[in-house]
């Protein structure tokens, strides 16, 4: 039986069925009231056991909402009725402990694919990409916004006159491109001061603080862009105590753990290979693992290529890899080579390589090192542009540390460049195919001498025979004897050229396979091309 101290209004709701059925894969929030308002209320346990229709029982932590109040939130895996009931701490506190309900949870039907096939991601039984809750395929097209959310990334103001809220710009933007993720660190200034350092000594005024976080959640997840989150970067780690990052992270679960995001620790987790950073990051992956009833996949964000020793990459928490490329130029064959080979397998993803606008680096490089890095397999591509990354709030604004990378625009150019809007095309391509599928083929191509130039390196995926994908950097001449290995002899190949600056198909063709090694059709000029050459009974 409920107790009286349940918020009475929404399990009343939640009790008829069907017509205040809850969807399935949704969050709702049960609340609840403490008898009195406790010292240091965050390290008190408090979860929640929900049991399923089918008696599987998923337990998620309940967290404090200031004074006596204390909420839970959970989205139901499968429709039908459910129940719940409070688990406290012997003598926590009374009034809490044994609190119970049912509530009725109907079938998913949203337009929203983070709520109409789950949000939480899953590692494919492939082990080479990510698929949402209920195995539909889930590509990866991410942004970087690692100082967000924080006063430098209002969500309830703007610094640009054509923007009145500076969040929603950005979501409402990259959903319009086609992104699917948006990756945050909390690693911008905050208030109230230490509220990400110190659980044990929150106080009501950090409370207003993850309610004014609250709202850059719930809003992202309606729009359909899935949040990566993550907090600091790796000297964040060294300022923190094990027992506080636990206790952190127990609340950013129990906060934000029934929407559709995931988990990222932490960023450069590994930079200067600092062996505690690396502990530490070891024991939040055991943790959050542990504590999250959706076992969500997970990541942490390295170092940059040379120095990332890949630590992590054998822990058993650590469902995808991520690397970093870094900014100052195309990253190696060897390093995606490498990932690919990893033995035990797993999804891998270029995570941050050669933002747009770092160094000058312009769209050109900004397409060919997103196409080269899924190519190569990964499963997926984290777009970055400097004035997001860190936002930039004026023309006139400088910063020492963010212009040493390069002159920044303001965020809302920045939010507008060229190479940006083109990754769109990117996921529209590749999404127009049965993409999972695909794995890179290095063999199947031979270039002559361009092939040493890495510049001009020339990458190919494929289906077995019956599907070919084909990218060529800008540069490659249009006129080459290049030559594709393993397509089925004797068989017509309908062959079409995409251009991944417009998004747009040219016409058609065929072509018969006559020999082992096809001398490939010319390029329409020395700009980058991708080629498609598929058997006429492959899906398009």
């Amino acid at each position: 039986m409920t107790t009286l101290k349940t918020c009475f209004l929404l399990v009343l709701a939640l009790s008829a069925w069907p017509a205040f059925a809850h969807p399935q894969w949704q969050p709702l929030e049960l609340r609840f009231t403490a008898s009195k308002s406790h010292e240091r209320p965050a390290t008190l346990q408090v979860d929640a056991l929900f049991t399923a229709p089918d008696g599987r029982v998923m337990i998620m932590p309940a967290f404090w909402d200031g004074g006596e109040r204390w909420g839970v939130r959970f989205a139901p895996t499968t429709p039908g009725t459910w129940t719940y009931q409070l688990r406290v701490s012997e003598g926590a506190d009374p009034a809490l402990a044994g609190s119970s309900g049912s509530f009725a949870v109907e079938p998913a039907a949203s337009d929203n694919p983070l709520y109409r096939n789950g949000g939480f991601l899953k590692v494919a039984p492939s082990g080479r990409y990510l698929t949402y809750s209920d195995g539909t395929p889930f590509f990866w097209l991410g942004d970087t916004w690692w100082f967000c959310p924080s006063e430098l990334c209002p969500i309830d103001e703007s610094s640009s006159p054509k923007h009145a809220s500076m969040f929603k710009a950005m979501v409402a933007t990259r959903k319009a491109q086609g992104y699917s993720v948006a990756q945050m660190l909390f690693a911008g200034p905050q208030k109230p001061p230490g509220v990400l350092r110190r659980p044990q000594r929150w106080s009501e005024a950090d409370v207003l603080f993850w309610q004014r976080m609250d709202g850059y959640v719930r809003h992202a997840s309606e729009q359909g862009l899935l949040l990566v989150l993550g907090v600091g970067f790796s000297d964040f780690l060294d300022r923190a105590f094990p027992v506080d990052l636990r206790l952190l992270w127990r609340y950013l679960v129990a906060r934000y753990g029934a929407y559709p995001v995931t988990w990222l620790i932490t960023g450069e987790y590994n930079s200067e290979n600092q062996d505690e950073r690396v502990r530490k990051t070891d024991m939040l992956g055991r943790y959050l693992k542990q504590i999250d009833p959706y076992d969500r996949a997970m990541s942490v964000h390295p170092w940059q290529y040379g120095g990332d020793k890949r630590q992590a990459w054998s822990a058993p928490w650590l469902d995808f890899a991520m690397l970093q490329g870094a900014h100052g130029g195309y990253p190696p064959a060897r390093i995606y080579q490498e990932a690919y080979a990893w033995q035990p397998v797993r999804p891998f993803l270029e995570d941050e390589a050669n933002y747009e606008g770092i160094h000058e680096k312009n769209a050109e490089i900004i397409r060919t090192t997103a196409y080269r890095a899924i190519q190569s397999g990964s499963f997926g591509y984290t777009y970055g542009s400097h004035g997001l990354w860190y936002p930039i709030h004026s023309p006139e604004e400088r910063i020492d540390h963010i212009d040493r990378w390069g002159r920044p625009l303001p965020w809302w150019e920045a939010l507008e460049r060229e190479g940006g809007r083109q990754m769109g095309h990117l996921r529209k391509f590749y999404e127009s195919l049965p993409w999972w599928r695909l794995e890179p083929r290095p063999d199947a191509i031979e270039t002559g001498a361009m092939a040493s130039d890495p510049r001009l390196r020339v990458t190919v995926k494929a289906d077995g025979d019956s599907l070919f994908v084909v990218h060529f950097p800008p540069g490659f001449p249009a006129q080459s004897d290049i030559r594709l290995k393993g397509m089925a002899v004797g068989e017509p190949y309908v062959t079409g050229w995409f251009d991944p600056r417009s998004g747009k198909f040219l016409k058609e063709s065929t072509l018969r396979v006559d020999s082992p090694r096809i001398l490939l059709p010319n390029k329409p000029d020395r700009a980058d091309w991708v080629l498609l050459l598929r058997k006429p009974s492959t899906v398009h």
